[in-house]
């Protein structure tokens, strides 16, 4: 894997990359656990059965950390609007269309991460006075067990990585003799030939996510509608910006997709007629229509068969 910003058009080929790139972003804060001991307790070697083992305990108010869990839950959010799953982990796939935005919000949210950070290094020290005098019968053993001060920075980072993935194509080894460089280049066509197969299904789930969501945002709003519900303007709004982002993340030109997000778009109700029933009747029975459509999933090979014959990895 090599980190870049494109890829190179091949005759005849495209890489998927040349319509997004991988993202991996990483989050991590201390949680303000540590491991447990037997004298915590109070216990002694060999009295503990070995069925059981020894897990953590808390050394600071878990209150300490409320922001740090704000802010990794809202990037990851994030991160999952505007990219796609990826078939390495927790790598995910950002479409060009919407990395900008992908990376301005994150901006945003890491330097508020940051910000928490000197806040919660300067809190350290009462948080942990605060925490041994509420348990003071531990306080000892607790004091033992917290991080030196000039440590605390260095367990608090958020970054995120954007690179592309590629497939060796031959054997640049010379200690090799021929036959094992030929074995070997064997196993690379072999594991290329199975990557680029396991793409093409990766693909049609990628069609498939966009419909799934498109049809639970219709579903959502025709459960309002069928318990005798107003649609709330919050929601009207949501479902604008829905519309948009899964356009913009349309990258394999899925024109199902784009039928549904079309016909969504001209039928979304004004914010004033939300309780108008000459104009939620029908759009009703748009959502019921879209829903049906979007749980059809029979088609997709076909749909995204035309982006899947442009490309090798």
């Amino acid at each position: 894997m090599v980190e870049t910003t494109h890829a190179p058009v091949r005759d005849k080929e495209k890489s998927i990359f040349v319509d997004g790139v991988l993202f991996d972003i990483d989050i991590h804060w201390w949680k303000g656990w540590t491991k447990l001991e037997l004298e915590d307790i109070d216990k002694e070697e060999g009295e503990l059965p070995a069925i059981f083992k020894l897990g953590t305990k808390r050394i600071l108010n878990p209150e300490a950390f409320k922001d740090f869990s704000v802010i990794e839950s809202r990037a990851r959010t994030l991160v999952d609007d505007l990219c796609f799953p990826f078939m390495i982990s927790t790598v995910r796939f950002v479409p060009f269309a919407t990395l900008p935005q992908l990376v301005e919000e994150l901006t945003k949210l890491q330097k508020a991460f940051y910000a928490f950070v000197e806040q919660f290094v300067f809190y350290y020290d009462d948080n942990k006075l605060s925490f041994m005098n509420r348990y003071p019968k531990y306080a000892l053993k607790l004091n033992k067990k917290y991080p030196d001060t000039m440590e605390i920075r260095g367990k608090f980072y958020f970054s995120w990585k954007l690179f592309e993935m590629s497939m060796p194509k031959e054997i640049k080894a010379e200690f090799l003799s021929d036959s094992e460089r030929e074995r070997l280049q064997k196993l690379f066509t072999e594991s290329q030939d199975k990557v680029n197969s396991q793409l093409e299904g990766w693909v049609d789930r990628v069609g498939m996510a966009m419909r799934k969501e498109i049809g639970l945002v219709c579903k959502n709003m025709n459960d309002s509608l069928e318990k005798g519900k107003v649609i709330r303007e919050s929601t009207l709004e949501r479902t604008r910006e829905t519309i948009k982002r899964l356009r913009s993340m349309n990258f394999i030109g899925d024109p199902q997709v784009e039928d549904m997000l079309s016909d969504l778009e001209r039928n979304v109700p004004g914010n004033f007629d939300r309780d108008n029933a000459l104009v939620m009747a029908p759009f009703k029975g748009t959502l019921q229509a879209i829903m049906a459509e979007a749980g059809d999933l029979t088609d997709i090979t076909t749909s995204t068969g035309e982006y899947k014959r442009k490309f090798r990895l």
